[in-house]
């Protein structure tokens, strides 16, 4: 969903990835061709410990 984030943190726990999805859309093709979808995403890296109150990876 759009504004959803995966927080991918460090094992030792000193830094953080942030993936967070901006737009998602798709390309129209005419008489119901394949279509190829478009994800626009925002990285964000930070260190110390990792925002909280947005999932997590496993």
């Amino acid at each position: 969903m759009i504004g959803d984030a995966l927080i991918v943190p460090e094992a030792s726990g000193s830094s953080w990835t942030r993936i967070t999805t901006l737009k998602v859309w798709a390309q129209d093709t005419p008489n119901g061709e394949p279509f190829e979808m478009y994800v626009q995403l925002q990285v964000d890296q930070g260190t110390g410990r990792a925002p909280q109150g947005q999932a997590r990876a496993s």
